[in-house]
């Protein structure tokens, strides 16, 4: 009967443990996330004024090799104008994309995924 009651209670200590560790996870996770928006939403607005200013000359001398972060601008359109990757001759449209969507009806567009 003792070691029924130890073994319960190890069992019942593990998932306690196993279910406060995946809620921590999930509310760091959401957290980084939005911090990380918050981060370029910030670097966004610097390079829209840098580029207001001194134009797309500007971003052909930013030298981003080596670093994890990509710019792309684009037109209204959806046509790349420039981009740190690619040649933007070679690119698609975005009007499909569901920041440009975003941006072009509520003035702001975000999307959280991969790069092509």
């Amino acid at each position: 009967m003792k070691k029924r009651i130890i073994r319960n209670t190890l069992v019942i200590i593990a998932l306690v443990m196993l279910v406060t560790f995946s809620a921590v996870t999930a509310i760091m996770y959401k957290h980084a996330i939005r911090v990380l928006m918050g981060t370029v939403a910030n670097e966004t607005r610097m390079i829209q004024v840098a580029v207001e200013h001194n134009g797309t000359d500007f971003l052909r001398n930013v030298n981003l090799e080596g670093e994890s972060q990509r710019i792309t601008l684009i037109n209204p359109e959806g046509n790349v104008i420039y981009d740190t990757d690619v040649d933007e001759e070679t690119m698609d449209n975005h009007t499909e994309r569901p920041e440009v969507i975003q941006a072009l009806s509520e003035g702001v567009g975000t999307s959280l995924r991969d790069s092509d």
